[in-house]
């Protein structure tokens, strides 16, 4: 992945755990229970810069930790896609809106080409792209924090998009390349149409 790819894939991945907070943040909560890559849309019409959307709320669930936490009752065990699914949830456990982090630190492992399973390998990520190295030590560590089996020591979205300045690079990085005019001709040339539209409208921000 070089610096153009993994800017424009932490705009993605950002997009998304706003979309999911937004849902943790309701009161009471929304778990998805059922986030996955096929349930992200991209939206060929952009309002407001947001240019990815979640669909599908079937198996989505409101989640009062008020009522969940005095009572014996709990959420539906096993629902959703087995590939996503967190630990808590496939062995009928009780569980919250924490389940969806699980997931997205899968579809995080999805979008950077990054094995969730192996992230704790301290060889440098890119030699030909240095200025990687460092963000993308932070982003594994993250996703290792989300993709824990304890659901209490996942962070909450709002947390990782804090810390979104320590796991992205900074746009500069991008128009000070020697290839910035090169590859955003690139783009648009070969129709890459929401690659182009989502690098420029970050930039123009």
């Amino acid at each position: 992945m070089d610096l153009y790819e993994y800017f424009i894939s932490c705009e993605m991945f950002r997009q998304i755990l706003e979309a999911v907070n937004y849902l943790h943040e309701l009161n009471p909560k929304i778990i998805h229970r059922d986030l996955k890559p096929d349930k992200i849309l991209i939206a060929h019409n952009v309002r407001n810069g947001r240019f990815l959307k979640l669909c599908d709320f079937g198996l989505s669930t409101v989640h009062d930790k008020r009522v969940h936490y005095r009572t014996t009752r709990q959420h539906t065990a096993d629902i959703g896609d087995v590939r996503y699914i967190a630990p808590e949830v496939f062995q009928g456990k009780k569980y919250n809106h924490k389940c969806d982090v699980y997931a997205l630190a899968l579809i995080g492992g999805n979008i950077f080409d990054l094995d969730v399973f192996d992230l704790n390998n301290s060889q440098p990520y890119s030699k030909a792209h240095t200025a990687l190295n460092a963000p993308v030590l932070e982003l594994q560590t993250i996703l290792d924090s989300m993709f824990t089996n304890t659901w209490a020591k996942r962070p909450e979205c709002r947390e990782v998009i804090d810390k979104y300045n320590e796991w992205s690079i900074d746009q500069n990085i991008l128009t000070n390349d020697t290839e910035f005019d090169g590859t955003l001709h690139r783009l648009q040339a070969n129709d890459n149409s929401f690659f182009y539209q989502i690098l420029t409208s970050i930039l123009n921000k």
